[in-house]
């Protein structure tokens, strides 16, 4: 189980240059589970940003992944594994 925190999704998609680990996480759609709680601050983000079409090209992209309803339980078990 990977799980990304949404500061780093917004550094992915602007470009900077992130650790190996990460890009290969976000590449890996299959084991990526992406907390619904990221689409929104993502897709806050780029629309504050006046940037519409990257926010649903964003979005588009997370959604790859398996997006999950965040819950303790399940941020416990991911807070063994998580990549920062």
């Amino acid at each position: 189980m990977n799980i990304i925190d949404t500061s780093l999704w917004i550094e992915f998609f602007a470009g900077t240059p992130l650790d190996e680990s990460i890009v290969n996480a976000i590449g890996n759609s299959d084991e990526m589970y992406v907390p619904s709680i990221c689409l929104y601050e993502v897709r806050k983000k780029f629309l504050n940003d006046n940037d519409p079409d990257t926010a649903v090209a964003v979005i588009d992209i997370m959604k790859n992944s398996i997006v999950i309803n965040l819950d303790s339980e399940i941020a416990l078990l991911a807070s063994e594994k998580i990549i920062y």
